[in-house]
C-alpha cells in the first residue's frame, strides 16, 4: 500500500503486506493513526519535507508493524502490539518506541538527533552486527529483559547518558545474570554514565 498526501495525515485501519507513507511534500506533514496498522513486510514512513521533519506518531495499542524504516522524520513515536524490527532511522528530534513484551531488533542505523527511547518491557533489545543506536549526545533509555549486542553491534549517547532499565538482575562482564552485558558489549556502549535499575553507575571499561 502507498499512502501519500502534501500535508497532515492521519491513518485508518490498514492491513498489507508492504506500506509506504509520505506527508508533507508542500506544508505540514506529521503522520497520525486513528485506525489500526497491521503490515507484516516493510513500512516506510517520511514526515514533512526535507527542511522541516514532522512529527510520526503511530501509538495505537493493536498496531502489528513487520519492518518499519523512518526516512524522515522529527519527534517519533511508534508502539507494537508484539515484536518488531527497526531497519534505517533518521530523526531530528526524540524517538520513542515501545511494544508490548516483544523483541525490539535494529537493522539498521538509528540516527537520532533527540533523546531515544527502546522499550520492550519483558523481551530483549537486539541490536544487529555493524548496527548502531547513536543519540548524538542526547539521553538514550532503554527497558528490556536483555540486550544483544551481537559481535559489533554499538550503543552511543556520547556525552548524555545511558539508562538501562532490567526487570531482573543484570550481570556484567563475567558475572551472570537474566540481562547479561559482557565485557565486548560494555566497550561497545559509548555514554557519559552507563547506568542501570536504580540508578546505581556501571563504570566504563570493566
Amino acid at each position: 500500500a502507498v499512502v501519500a498526501t502534501q500535508s497532515n495525515l492521519d491513518l485508518g485501519n490498514i492491513t498489507a503486506a508492504s506500506l509506504a507513507v509520505t506527508s508533507g511534500t508542500v506544508s505540514g506533514g506529521t503522520i497520525t493513526n486513528s485506525g489500526i496498522i497491521t503490515v507484516s513486510g516493510i513500512t516506510n514512513l517520511t514526515a514533512g519535507n526535507a527542511t522541516t521533519p514532522q512529527n510520526i506518531t503511530l501509538t495505537n495499542n493493536s498496531n502489528n508493524f513487520g519492518t518499519v524504516n523512518i526516512t524522515r522524520g522529527n519527534n517519533v513515536s511508534l508502539y507494537d502490539s508484539n515484536a518488531i524490527t527497526l531497519g534505517a532511522a533518521t530523526t531530528a528530534g526524540n524517538f520513542n518506541i515501545t511494544t508490548n513484551n516483544g523483541i525490539i531488533t535494529v537493522t539498521g542505523i538509528n540516527n537520532l538527533s533527540g533523546t531515544g527511547s527502546y522499550n520492550a518491557g519483558t523481551g530483549s533489545l537486539v541490536v544487529n552486527n555493524l548496527m548502531t543506536v547513536n543519540t548524538n549526545n542526547n539521553a538514550l533509555s532503554i527497558t528490556a529483559s536483555d540486550i544483544n549486542l551481537g559481535t559489533t553491534g554499538t550503543l552511543n549517547s556520547g556525552t548524555a547518558d545511558t539508562n538501562i532499565t532490567a526487570n531482573n538482575t543484570i550481570g556484567l562482564g563475567t558475572t551472570a545474570g537474566t540481562m547479561t552485558l559482557n565485557n565486548s558489549e560494555i566497550q561497545r556502549i559509548t555514554a557519559n554514565n552507563l547506568i542501570k535499575c536504580k540508578n546505581t553507575a556501571i563504570p566504563q571499561g570493566i
